[in-house]
């Protein structure tokens, strides 16, 4: 699960600096969204815009 760290924060697997992403395992990334440490990081898809004909 990819996610951006809100705090600077260190563990067993991770060690992250504020504003940093990465992506985790989910069962950590969960652990660390429980305790604010970080926030998920979400992709949005992009569709192509249209051309309009003149």
């Amino acid at each position: 699960m990819k996610v951006k760290a809100l705090i600077d924060c260190v563990g067993v697997e991770y060690e992250l600096k504020k504003n940093e992403t990465a992506d985790l395992s989910k069962a950590l990334a969960e652990k660390l969204l429980k305790f604010q440490y970080v926030e998920e990081v979400k992709t949005v898809k992009k569709s192509p815009k249209k051309k309009v004909n003149e």
